[in-house]
């Protein structure tokens, strides 16, 4: 008997609990699509060899939603880089150049070009030379009159 009671109060719960229907919105809210550009362009040197291409220069996001995204640029200085639109900050680095910092704004795909100063490098060279003509044969730069020897001048 306790059985059937169970089963009896099991299926008015069941009845009561979820008679309506569950409605699904009929026109659900758009999600934004992420829109994707791309920024590209060339990185070379300054005026005067600002034709010289550099290769294998890294240029990266460094602030905004796509910060740390970076591309290097190819033998030929070429570079392409996917990112939101949007303003934000690139730097660009390369062996034996001066890092560059740009700032962009991204509305549409767009190109542009980097010119990096290359290191100012300072090179000395140091000589030891003698310019005395040798013991035994005075020059002008000599001071002192020729030395007393019996030896000849050579």
């Amino acid at each position: 008997m306790r059985q059937v009671l169970l089963v009896i109060a099991l299926m008015s719960a069941m009845s009561c609990g979820g008679g309506g229907k569950t409605e699904l919105p009929t026109n659900p809210t758009p999600q934004p699509q992420s829109q994707t550009l791309t920024l590209s362009g060339m990185v070379s040197e300054t005026v005067p060899t600002a034709s010289t291409r550099i290769a294998g220069a890294r240029v990266e996001i460094v602030d905004g939603p796509h910060a740390g995204q970076s591309a290097t640029s190819d033998a030929n200085g070429i570079f392409q880089l996917s990112a939101g639109p949007g303003a934000f900050t690139i730097r660009t680095l390369a062996p034996n150049y001066v890092e560059r910092l740009q700032s962009v704004t991204l509305t549409e795909d767009r190109t542009v070009a980097i010119e990096l100063d290359p290191v100012f490098e300072m090179v000395t060279t140091t000589r030891n030379e003698s310019i005395s003509g040798g013991d035994a044969c005075p020059g002008y730069w000599d001071y002192v009159g020729p030395k007393h020897s019996s030896e000849p001048c050579k």
